[in-house]
């Protein structure tokens, strides 16, 4: 791919810098008055503008901000003007600077919308697609052909410029295109934030200006529906980028005259243009056929047509610019535009009269004369929020997604939740959908084989609880394939609804929104280890020989989600023991209700070797006839008998211990878990038998019925028939 460029001999006063690499001045300088960086990406009707200043042009160089417009055709879904809080300025610097000068592949922003109901969030990375594009960073700098040949090199070298470098550079205003074409992936999603969220009340409680923009966010909240799923598009494989790198040693006002820019590319072709009306010269660069060469500055301007009008604000800009014309105009400010391009007509710059088939594109006029204007200034401040760019929080939908699973998979304790205050019940449900995904690892044989079972569980809780150690590219495909197995077997959709998204993005959203929740909560990973000590206990299974290698893989595989509980209800460390109980209690339930259903579809026998002295293939010609011997049914009651009693004692102790719990709705839960799963018990006492031909099973009507009993303050266990 050739790159060059040519410059005109009047001094323009914006210097072209033709370098390989991005070059950040305010690193390195301390008198640079504005700099930014300037990302856009199309893809279909979706179209990404980001602005990150890293000394703000409109804010007389102020501190850094974050500029976003996203839109999906002619609407616009959000908008959001975020002026940086002083304490994470230099962190928000690094972030930025890192990603552009390629010391970070990746880079992920939190900041609020304009709406004040919900919060942005940014994620851009770079892709290796070949095809037709500038990429200065990878490729070779632009061959210098004037007097800003002594800029030539610097950036490369990563060292800092002179006074005399500058002094003979044409101006003291820059520009440097960065990436067009392809090369570049984003990500922008939506998510409706939780009115106690501290961060985002912080940004909204502390507007630049008295003139808040009310009829903006008006129109974003009809795109912003409380207790809906987030809105997200990907840009993938598709997606056309511009990205370039402005900065300034003197305020940008000082431009006396207004100037235009543009871009434009089809995946063959492309046009980068700086065009100053008042020279009636600019710079220009185009590609077509993988060929990026310049453009002759002279004969292209003297042939620039274009017609001019006016915003409402008395911005000049170009309406139809020689095959272009601004089909869209996509914002408006007191002191510049931006439009977006249609390809129309035939182009008249690529030697054969080749036809200019749609892209993308779009056009920016800016009147800098205009920027440090009173009433312009408070214009614009009517849309700039001061405060955080937010940090990274948990999305609403990935707490759906847990309550989803709970609901599907937990009837009896979802039922019980719904007593819950919501963040207790958020804790519970992510509690609850973490030990499902281990089991769900674990337990079934054909899901083992496929995703290498309690061996890809482990490197989960790797990716969870030591994050800093592991990105998503090191992910263990067995790994990415279970989190997309998971998901897909739930039924639930994950908050995306562009259809054109691959799952494993989805699978990497739930694992960062794991990462972020166990980080925020500040759990530990020693229950899970032990967790994971169970399910590796069924994947080589043994029938426990007595009740003591009972009870403690009651402990391993429902003990432990005790005292995961009893962290999410908020219980003292003093209860613990009777957590562990009623997990014990319930897992022996869960066992005695279960056999038929163990022994046919996992080949498994959990009652103890000592008390049953039936292994799988035993039990499996019992259950499968319908003659039973003596010594076979009375095996069977005197095991459902002793396991019963045990479980009787068990749920006991958990009552006794559920009055120490400080938050009453997390007693009532634990009173209602009791009630239910006793009532399960309760009926294989009364008929044990029944457990050989079907699962028992506690009607809703039923529920309720043990609901209001346990509300009126009826003991459980009576509710349950077990006393």
């Amino acid at each position: 791919m050739k790159t060059k460029t040519s410059f005109s001999s009047t001094a323009l006063p914006i210097t072209l810098l033709p370098n390989k690499k991005a070059y950040t001045f305010s690193k390195h300088h301390t008198d640079v008055a504005y700099e930014w960086y300037y990302v856009e990406i199309f893809e279909g009707q979706s179209h990404l503008v980001m602005i990150f200043s890293l000394k703000d042009p409109f804010l007389n160089g102020g501190p850094p901000s974050l500029y976003c417009t996203w839109h999906e055709g002619d609407t616009l879904e959000t908008y959001s003007y975020v002026q940086v809080d002083p304490f994470e300025s230099e962190s928000y610097l690094n972030k930025v600077t890192n990603f552009f000068e390629r010391k970070s592949q990746s880079l992920e922003v939190f900041f609020p919308n304009h709406d004040l109901c919900s919060g942005l969030n940014v994620a851009l990375s770079y892709d290796a697609r070949p095809g037709s594009s500038i990429d200065l960073n990878q490729g070779k700098a632009l061959n210098q052909e004037s007097a800003t040949a002594e800029l030539g090199d610097f950036a490369s070298a990563g060292t800092q410029l002179s006074e005399n470098a500058f002094s003979s550079a044409l101006n003291t205003h820059y520009w440097q295109p960065l990436l067009h074409g392809k090369g570049l992936r984003a990500k922008i999603s939506r998510t409706v934030v939780a009115k106690r969220t501290t961060n985002l009340e912080t940004a909204v409680n502390r507007r630049a200006s008295l003139f808040f923009d009310v009829p903006l966010a008006t129109h974003l909240r009809q795109h912003t529906k409380q207790g809906t799923v987030r809105f997200a598009k990907h840009f993938g494989e598709k997606s056309v980028c511009y990205v370039d790198h402005n900065a300034g040693f003197e305020q940008l006002q000082k431009l006396e005259h207004p100037w235009f820019w543009w871009h434009w590319h089809n995946g063959s072709q492309g046009e980068i243009g700086y065009y100053f009306p008042h020279l009636k010269t600019g710079h220009v660069l185009a590609s077509q056929q993988d060929d990026f060469s310049a453009l002759p500055s002279q004969d292209f301007f003297s042939h620039l047509a274009f017609s001019k009008k006016h915003t409402g604000f008395g911005v000049p800009f170009p309406h139809h610019l020689n095959q272009f014309l601004v089909s869209k105009v996509i914002e408006s400010a007191p002191f510049y535009m931006r439009g977006r391009l249609s390809a129309q007509n035939h182009s008249k710059h690529w030697g054969a009269r080749t036809k200019v088939t749609n892209g993308f594109g779009t056009v920016e006029s800016l009147a800098p004369q205009l920027v440090g204007g009173g009433l312009n200034q408070n214009l614009m401040t009517a849309r700039l929020l001061l405060g955080s760019v937010l940090k990274e929080q948990v999305s609403l939908e990935f707490f759906d997604f847990c309550k989803n699973v709970t609901q599907k998979n937990g009837k009896s304790f979802f039922f019980a939740s719904l007593v819950l205050p919501q963040e207790t019940k958020n804790r519970s449900y992510v509690t609850y959908m973490l030990c499902r995904m281990i089991d769900d690892a674990t337990d079934d044989i054909q899901v083992r084989s496929w995703f290498a079972g309690s061996v890809t569980i482990e490197k989960f809780l790797d990716c969870i609880f030591e994050a800093e150690k592991q990105t998503w590219q090191q992910i263990d495909k067995n790994l990415e394939g279970f989190l997309d197995y998971f998901i897909n077997l739930n039924h639930v959709k994950l908050p995306d609804s562009d259809q054109h998204k691959k799952s494993h993005f989805r699978a990497e959203e739930l694992l960062k929104n794991l990462r972020l929740y166990v980080l925020q909560e500040k759990w530990d990973r020693g229950p899970y280890n032990s967790l994971l000590e169970g399910q590796k206990a069924d994947e080589s299974f043994l029938q426990p020989k007595n009740q003591t290698e009972f009870l403690h893989y009651c402990y391993l595989v429902a003990g432990v989600v005790g005292i995961l509980m009893a962290r999410a209800f908020g219980a003292p460390k003093t209860t613990l023991p009777q957590a562990i109980a009623l997990g014990n209690a319930m897992q022996i339930t869960n066992i005695l209700r279960d056999v038929r259903e163990d022994c046919l579809q996992l080949d498994r026998v959990y009652l103890p070797f000592s008390l049953f002295k039936y292994d799988s293939k035993n039990l499996r010609l019992n259950l499968e006839s319908s003659n039973h011997d003596e010594s076979f049914l009375a095996s069977w009651s005197n095991s459902y008998a002793t396991l019963s009693r045990e479980a009787c004692t068990l749920y006991q102790q958990a009552l006794v211990a559920s009055q120490s719990i400080p938050l009453w709705p997390a007693r009532l839960c634990v009173r209602l878990m009791i009630g239910i799963y006793g009532a399960i018990l309760g009926d294989l006492l009364l008929n044990p038998r029944i457990a050989m031909n079907k699962r028992v099973v506690i009607s809703f009507r039923r529920k309720v019925w043990i609901f209001v009993c346990v509300v009126c303050r009826r003991s459980p266990l009576k509710c349950a028939g077990l006393v």
